[in-house]
């Protein structure tokens, strides 16, 4: 099912954007501009991309985060006008750290509490890699900890439900 969303660029031009499952049809004006498709930096947390696009000679991005899809003009969100963060692709390393946390249901062969461990473990892996931290070391350290941490808990809480 196509869900259609309305953006204005602030000065007269109207941006519709149809999404169709990963693929983005974006139209100014009631024209077909260009079709945009999901690529890499998209993950598990859900849809996160950033487009460029032009319109009447203005260099715009269509910033995609989630289900929330915004016009970006000279560095600033045009609805609201607040800072624009643009999305990083996640460095090689952090698939490491993400599949070492998934293998938790994996291994344990499923189960709720299983998943909801491992998830968070690769979450929060995932926001660490291309969190604020500047210092690759400290992010390897805190990734190496909470994978660490995901592993003792699953261990921990696999220990109580085996005593029950």
């Amino acid at each position: 099912m196509a869900k259609t969303i309305s953006l204005s660029t602030g000065v007269g031009n109207a941006v519709e954007v149809i999404r169709k499952g990963s693929k983005y049809i974006v139209k100014i004006d009631g024209n077909d501009y260009e079709t945009f498709k999901l690529g890499t930096a998209s993950s598990l947390l859900g849809a996160s991309e950033d487009f460029p696009i032009s319109i009447d000679e203005a260099d715009y991005i269509l910033a995609v985060r989630g289900n929330k899809i915004r016009l970006v003009n000279e560095g600033k969100y045009v609805d609201n006008g607040e800072e624009f963060i643009p999305q990083k692709p996640f460095p090689k390393w952090y698939y490491i750290f993400a599949v070492l946390n998934i293998a938790i249901p994996v291994i344990s062969l499923g189960g709720l509490v299983n998943a909801a461990i491992g998830f968070c473990g690769a979450s929060l892996c995932a926001a660490v890699a291309n969190g604020k931290i500047q210092s690759m070391p400290v992010k390897l350290l805190l990734c190496i900890l909470i994978t660490l941490a995901a592993w003792v808990i699953w261990i921990l809480f696999v220990r109580f439900v085996s005593m029950l």
